[in-house]
């Protein structure tokens, strides 16, 4: 089933695995856990919900750990990072028409260098590339009525008409 998937891979992953490492992290008491997360987990868009909604639970997952960690002693050495990338080039954005401005490609190489900067500065952070990608965060906090606006605007209703990454 398609949402079980997109579930699996965009969400549930990052628990199994930050469970898997941070009982280490935790014996070691230190650790930088490093997540991919996405722009798209603060807005969501038709024909990609499951998706939006699955990078949400992912940046709500880390900022509740990133808390309960830094509020134990034990564990107050091990940082949390999550990046927030908007368009990266690997072809799951394919047939998206979106204007050039909204719609930056990085590249997987840009997104490694950041992350490489992130895990030498060994603080966590919250990593937004591009970093107007940061702008995503005010499109939330707009009351309704303005967010409205602006997905007519944009007319988000077709953009994602040939979106490709639900097609596991």
């Amino acid at each position: 089933m398609l949402l079980n998937r997109v579930n699996s891979v965009t969400y549930s992953s990052h628990m199994y695995v930050t469970r898997a490492v941070l009982p280490l992290m935790i014996k070691n008491r230190k650790g930088h856990i490093i997540s991919m997360a996405s722009i798209l987990s603060f807005t969501s868009h038709p024909k990609a919900v499951t998706y939006c909604a699955a990078k949400a639970a992912v940046h709500s997952f880390y900022e509740g750990l990133r808390q309960e960690l830094s509020s134990r002693p034990e564990s107050s050495n091990i940082e949390v990072s999550v990046v927030y990338p908007s368009h990266i080039s690997t072809g799951m954005f394919a047939g998206i028409s979106m204007p050039k401005f909204l719609m930056l490609n990085i590249t997987t190489e840009q997104v490694a260098e950041q992350i490489a900067k992130t895990i030498d500065g060994q603080k966590g952070k919250e990593l937004f590339i591009p970093k107007t990608g940061g702008l995503s965060l005010f499109y939330n906090i707009c009351p309704r009525l303005i967010r409205d606006k602006v997905y007519l605007l944009f007319n988000n209703s077709s953009r994602l008409d040939n979106f490709k990454g639900n097609q596991w």
